[in-house]
């Protein structure tokens, strides 16, 4: 599986190093006034996308697993006072005659 993992590295390390080699070309950036005009290679604008894409889910996605794991927290703490109160309940029906 290692080996896998490594031949999958060394794959994309190998596009994305051609990639930047083959679009070196200029672009032209504007973005309605706040970004006008500023020129940048074509692969650097297309890495930085895909980078800010990158950022982006991992933002969603640990925004996520804190709000799953303050819920997670909340029913634990729910269900061991709900055991706390049957433990009682269960003392209390065997002190009876």
């Amino acid at each position: 599986m290692q080996i896998i993992k490594a031949l999958f590295i060394a794959l994309l390390f190998f596009f994305a190093l051609t990639f930047c080699l083959q679009n070196v070309d200029e672009v032209t950036l504007r973005y309605y006034g706040l970004v006008e005009d500023v020129q940048a290679p074509l692969f650097i604008v297309v890495l930085a996308s895909v980078f800010l894409g990158i950022v982006i889910g991992l933002v969603g996605g640990g925004l996520t697993i804190i709000r799953l794991r303050l819920q997670l927290n909340k029913q634990q703490r729910e269900a061991k006072a709900l055991r706390t109160e049957l433990g009682s309940l269960k003392g209390e029906e065997g002190s009876e005659p």
